[in-house]
């Protein structure tokens, strides 16, 4: 099958898209009854409240949307007011702001990068209890579904402050149709077969490339050169991590960690299998069907589906180094201490986090269903480790820093040994 493929199709390899599938679809879904199962017609008697919603780029992630069918269903809930935090490098400050000045949102998007920075302020609620409330009330309940890979992160010292907003790793999208005109078998679905290495990706790679093939060159790969889900994944995979444990330190400067970045650079320096950049803006892209294969995002897939590619593609695990991992990033709806209605505050948390507000944020899994791999998806998730980001405030400071280097050395001016070793000092006084 060609063209567009449905949700259903993009999610049939192992390698499922993580992009809440562990929340949205791996879900049970909602049984009529509203986020927390109180009846519509029981919402009426309530008393009308007001909430406060805010995150970052609110344009970009269909809120608006979200949030309507939320009202619809709980209807005491009159207003919920937008409000836009601007860009995500922006947005913590704002939200550091807001708190000192006792005006945040009923219920604030939390970036993983400050998580523990805005639960240690104070301002935020344990949620426990309404978590404990909502299963004896609702035998359908979908938190306790959520992948404990994912909750564990939102736990503050055994409590609970957050419920999960977004979800996302890396996965490797791979062009079906090229892999098979040129009798390249696809790489496994199982997460768990060490046969997939990043040497074998290679050679798969190298079978794919045909810079002069009619109609433009073909490369086994593209690079996003910075990507963190890219780049980052092959550290953890040779053993190596972007900062030390405690984040106040800089470890790509040691070998396990710079090696496999100078690997991946060249890919397109030395083996010349991943398209340059003058190639990528003659068209060289996967949108294309010029490129083998590439490592995104798993929420990349919705926008993919909705373009109406023109070749079979599916998503699979990544190739890997000694060990089979995958970069991880996510973000919390908390409940502010200083709402006025905690209850509707935690409904609407609780709507985000759920199926149905997980059918939007990650439209690449249908709200509510259960795909066929969800085991598959399930299995990816025992993979994931959390990002270099998770608990660093600057972070938006330190991954500037940071692609300064990768971008030298995907051009060449540099060794990743030498460029690294250049950055510590920069990167561990952000730290």
């Amino acid at each position: 099958m060609t063209g567009k493929r449905t949700r259903r199709q993009i999610v049939s390899s192992g390698a499922a898209a993580v992009a809440l599938t562990v929340i949205g679809a791996a879900c049970a879904p909602f049984g009529g009854a509203g986020s927390t199962g109180t009846s519509e017609t029981a919402a009426k008697t309530k008393a009308p409240v007001k909430l406060r919603f805010s995150s970052w780029g609110t344009r970009d992630w269909g809120h608006e949307g979200i949030i309507e069918r939320f009202k619809q269903k709980n209807p005491h809930v009159v207003e919920v007011q937008i409000e836009d935090g601007g860009p995500f490098v922006d947005y913590r400050v704002k939200l550091l702001n807001q708190i000192a000045t006792d005006d945040v949102a009923d219920v604030p998007t939390v970036g993983g990068q400050w998580y523990l920075e805005m639960v240690g302020t104070g301002a935020m609620i344990k949620l426990d209890s309404y978590v404990q409330q909502e299963q004896k009330r609702r035998p359908d309940f979908y938190l306790p579904k959520v992948p404990a890979e994912i909750m564990d992160k939102g736990k503050v010292q055994g409590a609970l402050y957050g419920l999960p907003y977004l979800a996302d790793t890396g996965l490797l999208f791979v062009n079906e149709s090229l892999f098979r005109d040129r009798g390249q078998a696809l790489p496994p679905a199982d997460w768990n077969d060490a046969r997939w290495t990043w040497e074998t990706a290679l050679e798969r790679a190298r079978a794919v490339t045909n810079p002069g093939a009619s109609g433009g060159g073909t490369f086994g790969f593209f690079l996003n050169d910075t990507l963190l889900c890219d780049w980052a994944s092959t550290v953890y995979q040779r053993g190596g991590d972007v900062l030390s444990p405690d984040r106040k330190g800089f470890a790509l400067d040691k070998p396990e960690a710079y090696e496999p970045i100078q690997w991946r650079a060249d890919l397109r320096l030395r083996h010349q299998v991943a398209a340059t950049a003058d190639e990528v803006r003659n068209g060289a892209t996967f949108e294309s069907g010029r490129i083998g294969m590439h490592i995104a995002w798993a929420s990349l897939g919705a926008r993919y589906q909705g373009q109406n590619l023109p070749f079979d593609w599916n998503v699979y695990p990544l190739p890997r180094w000694r060990k089979q991992t995958a970069y991880f990033h996510n973000a919390w709806t908390p409940v502010a201490k200083r709402s006025q209605a905690p209850d509707a505050a935690w409904d609407l948390a609780s709507y985000f986090s759920g199926p149905e507000g997980q059918g939007v944020l990650n439209p690449l899994v249908p709200a509510g269903e259960r795909p066929k791999n969800a085991a598959g998806a399930n299995n990816a998730l025992k993979f994931i480790q959390p990002g270099a980001s998770l608990y660093v405030p600057r972070w938006p400071e330190v991954q500037a820093t940071i692609n300064r280097g990768i971008n030298e050395v995907m051009g060449g001016q540099r060794t990743a040994k030498d460029a690294f070793s250049t950055l510590k000092q920069q990167v561990e006084i952000l730290l």
